[in-house]
């Protein structure tokens, strides 16, 4: 055996060898550069769901989604054998997002050179730690898509490959299990760039149809073959009529209640010249320039043909991904188009100057918003690193306080603790609660990580938090059947996103307040930490537990008992006890104009002039020479008036 014989031997192993170190070294940076926050809408989202899974519910049929279930089933194995917690979420949104690096390095390193791939792997761990967005579904999405260009790869080199052709199409099938939409996008991408490939070829015209009718019947067999699996599985147990609710629900209201402008050119070259950094600014339009560049690229004479095939693959993708983004324009929800957008711009750099002046210039503009954009994500990296070493200098660093085992060595809010803690010391795991808004006639988001992180079930199926969904008249009637079916004690609501308002129709209340009513009707404040209101069931045992309080209040009580419960938690500035004892009060004796006029004082004293008028106005219809609830109600009609301007 001669050295050359030896050598190409070698190089396979050294190939794996490097991959695997380009892998391990992106999972350590990115856990190094990780934001220990948990983010208790999406994030929660997406743990609660495993966990619904995990108990045995099933997508659509028991509970809301949005998405497709790949993530939801691949998390709920991951927490069947390793227990339900953030670390173990976090380290599969990592494990998936070092993998796509190591699939981009393989592309590139087979394609162009080991230089090439390697600059563009280090440019590709620097986005993925400044996405954020941790147990988000996009990312599987980049890894398989990214998968399927590696496995179409012999076939842009000149082979007929079928077991290729499958491979690649089941891996875009993978995607769609992840995200619908991209899914779809995915697949028009990969169909179209395989039939101008085979278009292309040099064969005579008697084969070429043959050629290309035959690939893409293979292509697509792969898709339909994981497609088609996933559907059977899917349908066995999911009624079409559930999966067309949430996927018609999320797709209908999407566009109308989450979309976002993009910023005007002006508005981007003023933050570039001033070099202020916002990620919704700086590079929304860098995938679009990229996919153009990346079509020149391809198309330039000198480039070998799988670096043509492989660059007009991964430029279709972006353009087709950034589709994704266009509704809601923001960093996170640019990600799937910017990964390929940072590969396209690692490329071309690499392979030199492009054949048309205008093109070189759009280069130069694409790779200066991404440079800069970088110089954040790098600086922010570090920052997060020095955080993350100062907090795991700290001895039991990563101990988990009681009851939060489940966000073990991360953090959320102390308000949400306090909460979470409150409801445990008062219920039983498993049991059901409800957690929403403090309004479901407006809403922006919600806190569905309680759920997750206090070890509660959700007592509707509509614990996801959307706008144009819970702000239905329909989706209310459902949810308070369900609260009146399963009785959760508690209800637990935030009032975190009341003041947000987008520039889209999620601003505008939809006048509907069903189960505010509802809630209202049979719930009586106990507790409140924060932002966050804690309501008990009126007809069960009430825990007031506030320094001072009694600690059990009985439901047999009569009205003038409560009553003069509400006085003393009133002069002891518990006012939510307060209006709840009033609320217990009115139950048993409906005319009680004092109590009436305490609620309306404890709602003033809480800033809540909403809810503070009707009860005012009440106790006036019950008692209309009461000096003390005109007061009340003009001042609270006043605070309002200038609260509004």
């Amino acid at each position: 055996m001669n050295l050359k014989q030896i050598a190409n031997k070698i190089k396979p192993n050294a190939n794996v060898t490097v991959t695997v170190a380009v892998v391990f070294g992106a999972f350590v940076l990115l856990l190094a550069a990780i934001n220990r926050s948990v983010n208790i809408y999406d994030e929660g989202i997406i743990l609660f769901g495993s966990v619904r899974v995990l108990s045995g519910d099933v997508p659509y049929r028991d509970f809301y989604a949005n998405y497709g279930p790949g993530q939801f089933y691949a998390l709920a194995a991951l927490f069947k054998v390793f227990g339900p917690s953030v670390i173990v979420e976090r380290i599969w949104d990592l494990l998936i997002r070092a993998l796509t690096v190591g699939v981009i390095y393989q592309i590139l390193q087979r394609t162009w050179n080991r230089k090439v791939a390697l600059f563009a792997s280090c440019v590709s761990v620097i986005w993925l730690s400044g996405f954020g967005y941790y147990g988000y579904p996009i990312f599987p999405c980049l890894l398989f898509s990214f998968l399927s260009i590696y496995f179409a790869l012999p076939v842009f080199e000149g082979r007929h490959d079928s077991a290729a052709l499958l491979m690649s199409g089941s891996c875009i099938g993978i995607v769609g299990l992840f995200r619908y939409d991209v899914g779809g996008m995915a697949a028009a991408g990969g169909a179209l760039i395989l039939g101008l490939f085979c278009h292309t070829q040099d064969a005579n015209n008697s084969l070429e149809g043959n050629i290309l009718v035959r690939s893409e019947a293979v292509y697509l067999g792969g898709i339909a073959l994981v497609a088609g699996a996933a559907s059977v599985m899917l349908l066995s147990a999911v009624s079409i009529r559930d999966i067309a609710q949430c996927v018609i629900l999320s797709t209908t209201t999407y566009r109308q209640m989450r979309s976002l402008p993009f910023p005007s050119l002006i508005e981007i070259g003023r933050h570039l010249f001033s070099l202020e950094w916002s990620s919704g600014q700086l590079i929304l339009y860098a995938p679009v320039v990229a996919a153009i560049v990346g079509v020149i690229g391809a198309t330039q004479s000198g480039v070998r043909k799988s670096q043509r095939w492989v660059l007009a693959q991964i430029s279709i993708f972006t353009a087709l991904f950034y589709l994704k983004g266009v509704v809601r324009v923001s960093l996170a929800h640019m990600s799937l188009s910017l990964l390929p957008a940072v590969v396209i711009i690692s490329v071309i750099i690499w392979q030199g100057r492009l054949r048309y002046w205008a093109a070189n210039i759009l280069l130069l503009a694409v790779t200066l918003c991404l440079v800069i954009a970088s110089f954040f994500f790098v600086r922010n990296a570090a920052l997060q690193f020095s955080e993350n070493i100062a907090w795991a200098r700290n001895p039991g660093s990563c101990h988990a306080a009681e009851g939060l085992e489940r966000i073990r060595c991360f953090s959320i809010g102390q308000g949400d603790q306090a909460a979470i803690r409150y409801v445990q010391q008062r219920s039983q795991e498993n049991e059901y609660i409800y957690v929403g808004s403090a309004r479901h006639d407006k809403l922006y988001a919600g806190n569905t990580l309680f759920y997750f992180a206090s070890k509660r079930l959700a007592a509707t199926r509509w614990h996801q938090i959307d706008p144009g969904v819970q702000t239905t008249a329909a989706i209310q009637t459902e949810m308070v059947a369900d609260l009146q079916k399963r009785k959760p004690r508690f209800v637990v609501l935030y009032s975190d996103w009341d003041w947000i308002e987008e520039p889209n129709d999620s601003r505008f209340s939809s006048g509907v307040t069903l189960l505010d009513d509802f809630i209202r009707a049979n719930y009586l404040p106990v507790s409140s930490f924060g932002t966050i209101t804690i309501y008990a069931d009126a007809g069960q045992s009430l825990p007031l537990t506030s320094p001072g309080a009694d600690a059990l209040v009985l439901p047999s009580m009569t009205a003038e008992q409560w009553f003069n419960l509400a006085l003393r938690c009133y002069q002891q500035r518990r006012y939510l006890e307060s209006i709840g004892a009033d609320q217990a009060a009115v139950r048993l004796k409906p005319d009680y104009a004092e109590a009436y006029n305490n609620i309306a004082a404890g709602y003033s004293a809480l800033r809540l002039y909403e809810f503070a008028i009707p009860a005012a106005q009440q106790a006036l219809r019950l008692k209309p020479d009461f000096p003390l609830a005109r007061n009340n109600l003009n001042w609270a009609l006043e605070q309002k008036r200038i609260g509004s301007h």
